[in-house]
C-alpha cells in the first residue's frame, strides 16, 4: 500500500512528453527504470540516455543542478523530479552528459599521458574555472570529487567541464569551505591515480586566486 500524494515536477512540456513516451511518468516508474538508455527528441537536441537519481537526497540534487546551470555552468540537465508525502522517497531524472567518462575513469585510461602541454593546460583551466564559479558565488560542494567531473572535449580543441552529482552544493560561511572542497578534491585524485603532475597544476591553478 502506498501512503501519501505524489507530486511530479518537469522542467518544461517537452520533457514531460519525451519521459511520458519512454514510461518515465510516476515515482514508482523512476525506481523500475534506474538508467534508461533510448533515442528521442528533447528541445531539439538528440538525448542519448537519461539517468534517474533514486539514492542521496534527490530533492537537493535537482536544486544543486539548477542553481550551477543558472551560473552558466555545465550541469547535467534536470527533466522532472518526483516526490511522494509522507514518504522520504524521490527521485529526479536528469538528461545524460555529452562526457563519456569521469577524470576518474580517465585516469586508468592513456587519456592523460596522451594530453600535450596546450590541452593540459586547457582542461585546467576549464575545471578551476567551473569550481571558481561556484566559490565566487558563496558556495560550496560537497561532491567535489574525481567522480563527477566529465570532460567534454569540444570542435575547437577546448574542454567543456560537466558536473554531475550536485546535491552537496550549499551556501558556504567561510573560506574554510573552499579549502574543504579543494582538499576533497585532491584527495579523490590521488585515489583514483590521476598523474601528480596533473594534480599539482590543478591544484596551482585553484589556489592561484
Amino acid at each position: 500500500m502506498i501512503f501519501g500524494s505524489e507530486k511530479a515536477l518537469f522542467s518544461s512540456e517537452n520533457s514531460r512528453k519525451l519521459l511520458t513516451a519512454v514510461g518515465i511518468d510516476s515515482l514508482d516508474a523512476a525506481f523500475q527504470q534506474g538508467r534508461v538508455v533510448f533515442d528521442g527528441r528533447h528541445d531539439h537536441k538528440q538525448v542519448a540516455c537519461v539517468s534517474v537519481v533514486v539514492e542521496g537526497d534527490p530533492v537537493r540534487e535537482w536544486h544543486g543542478l539548477n542553481l550551477l546551470r543558472s551560473w552558466g555552468l555545465s550541469a547535467a540537465e534536470p527533466l522532472a523530479l518526483f516526490t511522494r508525502s509522507l514518504s522520504a522517497a524521490s527521485a529526479v531524472v536528469t538528461a545524460g552528459v555529452p562526457g563519456e567518462h569521469s577524470l576518474r575513469e580517465l585516469a586508468g585510461t592513456s587519456f592523460f599521458g596522451d594530453l600535450d602541454a596546450d590541452s593540459q593546460d586547457t582542461l585546467v583551466h576549464e575545471i578551476c574555472r567551473a569550481i571558481h564559479i561556484i566559490h565566487d558565488r558563496g558556495y560550496g560542494w560537497r561532491g567535489m570529487d574525481a567522480r563527477h567531473l566529465y570532460p567534454e572535449r569540444r570542435s575547437d580543441g577546448g574542454y567543456r567541464i560537466w558536473l554531475l552529482d550536485c546535491e552537496g552544493v550549499h551556501r558556504r560561511r567561510n573560506r574554510s569551505a573552499v579549502d574543504r572542497d579543494i582538499g576533497r578534491l585532491q584527495k579523490s585524485l590521488r585515489k583514483s591515480d590521476v598523474p601528480e603532475a596533473f594534480i599539482r597544476r590543478l591544484m596551482e591553478g585553484l589556489h592561484r586566486r
